[in-house]
């Protein structure tokens, strides 16, 4: 746990969601975070983005998105977790 969450602190902010509200370890080796930011329309935005551990390196996977309120952002941030 540890060694994954170093590689997750050592990793740059997504520069449209670069305010982070939760970062959870789920499993062994998956991280799923949620984030905010604000929009090319000036609006809040919300990310969430999964990370797993592959070859001993920490990677982005696809199932992350980009959401245009909290509640939606939670709901698949959830979803994540879950899987």
């Amino acid at each position: 746990m540890t060694h994954i969450m170093e590689q997750y602190n050592r990793m740059g902010k997504n520069f449209m969601t670069p305010d982070i509200k939760w970062v959870e370890l789920v499993g062994k080796d998956r991280l799923i975070e949620l984030a905010t930011g604000v929009g090319m329309n000036g609006k809040k935005i919300w990310g969430v983005s999964e990370f797993m551990l592959e070859h001993n390196k920490l990677e982005t996977t696809k199932n992350g998105g980009c959401f245009h309120n909290e509640k939606e952002a939670k709901k698949h941030y959830t979803l994540l977790k879950l899987k």
